[in-house]
């Protein structure tokens, strides 16, 4: 099984690799990472905000979000391209993606693929150890 670290350091690695596969370890690994990355970009971004307030006297909530939207947009092509190897792995399309139009149906549509076990050998490489 792949440890934390390593899904971390694949999710950056291989972020314009959109043809191989990643494990469902891999890809929750990465998830949990981007959860933890997201709490810590809020609090930061309320202690900015905060003494921005404080020497400013001027409420802009444009800090309170800027740490958020700087991380967001850095693993932007790393988050789409870990689901596209995840699908790969589960012996999908990518073009499964286009579910996410559907509203709520999409999202759910997508989070079950995401489950699926890892196929044997198939276009988008041998089987990983998952």
């Amino acid at each position: 099984m792949i440890s934390f670290k390593v899904a971390i350091m694949n999710g950056f690695k291989k972020a314009f690799d959109f043809s191989s596969r990643a494990t469902r370890a891999e890809y929750w690994w990465w998830q949990l990472f981007q959860v933890l990355a997201t709490i810590i970009c809020l609090f930061l971004g309320g202690f900015i905000s905060t003494n921005v307030y404080y020497f400013t006297n001027s409420e802009n909530i444009l800090w309170e979000i800027m740490p958020y939207l700087i991380w967001n947009t850095i693993c932007i092509i790393p988050n789409i391209s870990l689901l596209f190897r995840r699908l790969h792995d589960g012996d999908s399309s990518a073009w499964n993606l286009l579910w996410l139009v559907l509203p709520f149906i999409g999202n759910i549509l997508i989070f079950i693929l995401t489950l699926v076990k890892s196929a044997p050998d198939n276009e988008y490489g041998p089987k990983l150890n998952d």
